[in-house]
Parts: C-alpha cells; structure tokens; sequence
C-alpha cells in the first residue's frame, strides 16, 4: 500500500496530479500564490527538483516495484515466487524520510497559498496509515474525474 501511494505522489503521468505537476505548475503560474514574494517560488522550485533529484534512486525502486510486482501480480509471481524479490526490499526508515520529504515541499507551497500556521501540515504521526488512506481516495477521486 505504502509503494503505491508514493508512486501517486512521486510518479508523473498525464492523467494524475503529483509532486511534479504542483513543482509544475508553480513554475508557470507563481501569480497563484499570493504568499510568495519575488523569486520565492522559482528558487523553491530548483531546490525540489534537487531534492526529488536526491531520491530518484528510491523513487525508481518504488516505480519498479509498482510496476512489475504490486500492481501486477501475474502468472510469473505464481509460478515462481521468487520474482516478487527482484527488486531491493524499501527500507522503512527511507520511506518515512521521502514522505518527511515530501511534507516539507507541500509545506512550503501551502505557506505560499496562505501564511497560517494552522494549515501547516507539521508532523508525520501515528495516524499517517489513515491520512495516507485519505490522500489516496483524494487523489483517486481527482484522476476519476473526465
């Protein structure tokens, strides 16, 4: 459930809203948040980009896993259960971090959008198994949408 819900967030496709498409659309449309001042948001922009950049080793294992263990389970797997370990195991403590990680940009373009402490997302809990649930129903109902 974890690899799938970060390959929503970390993985673009044309059809769903990821951690791309908002660095994305922050790039082209900087006037939609009314709490950046001057090159605030380009300079965020770059400094994501690096820090996805940092991870891009995780992020192809997840994308890797997704696609050729998770999401399709076939006659292979079956036949040979074996298959299922071809792929380095995600190390739990590496999970958390990319999703402290991604915390912290959604953090940083919700300041922009408004300035109020309350709205900050500020800490990875013991409920994250139902936020990330939420997240992904949100995130499906989004992609659902013609």
């Amino acid at each position: 459930m974890t690899v799938l819900v970060l390959s929503r967030l970390l993985i673009s496709h044309t059809s769903s809203i990821s951690i791309t498409y908002l660095l994305n659309y922050a790039e082209k449309n900087p006037g939609d948040f009314p709490g950046s001042r001057g090159n605030a948001i380009s300079e965020s922009v770059a400094q994501h980009r690096t820090m996805l950049e940092t991870i891009s080793p995780i992020i192809s294992n997840i994308k890797n896993q997704r696609d050729k263990t998770i999401a399709h389970l076939d006659r292979l797997h079956v036949n040979n259960p074996a298959a299922l370990y071809t792929y380095p195991p995600l190390d739990q403590k590496e999970v958390e971090d990319v999703f402290r990680q991604l915390l912290k940009i959604l953090n940083v373009y919700a300041g922009y959008l408004s300035p109020s402490e309350e709205l900050k997302l500020d800490s990875i809990n013991l409920g994250l198994g139902e936020d990330l649930e939420y997240l992904r129903q949100l995130i499906e109902r989004d992609n659902a949408k013609p």
